[in-house]
């Protein structure tokens, strides 16, 4: 992989195992937060890493038009601007849009290392399949009558 992340790499080629974790990385996404270092393992407009959703969801007028839709942050970020193009001039409605973006990317300084990445459905920030599966089923929110119901001690009835 090199410097990229596992969500930059395109190609399915390799060994079956290889191609299991491409596929199922759409799942392991889900609930993935990214803290920006360095800014080359981070995807700009497809990755959670400024706010709680992805760029592309917030600016989703920009994100239309923008010509490179697959940059990551490290390139979109260069000589201390920020250099993001569109297919096409901007509007009014778009002129805000970008304006708010702007204003969001002011905070955002890049230096050295990896990016960290971690999982916003835990306390612990630690991805686990149970914080997954409770996304999945119940959109992250535990219910704590059923967790009350699972964690219950059946005996066994014998003599029915």
């Amino acid at each position: 992989m090199g410097k990229k992340g596992i969500f930059q790499i395109r190609g399915r080629q390799g060994s079956q195992f290889w191609r299991s974790l491409i596929d199922i990385r759409e799942w392991y996404q889900r609930g993935r937060m990214i803290q920006v270092v360095n800014g080359r393992q981070t995807r700009f407009w497809h990755d959670c890493w400024l706010g709680d959703c992805s760029l592309k969801v917030l600016f989703h007028n920009l994100y239309q038009i923008v010509v490179q839709p697959d940059i990551d942050i490290s390139q979109a970020y260069t000589d201390g601007q920020w250099n993001i193009q569109f297919r096409r001039q901007l509007h009014e409605v778009l002129i805000e849009e970008w304006d708010q973006l702007q204003d969001m990317l002011s905070e955002v300084t890049l230096e050295d290392g990896r990016d960290i990445v971690y999982c916003a459905l835990e306390q612990s920030k630690k991805y686990s399949t149970g914080s997954l599966y409770r996304f999945i089923t119940s959109g992250g929110v535990r219910d704590q009558q059923m967790m009350n119901v699972w964690k219950c001690i059946v005996a066994e009835l014998t003599n029915l």
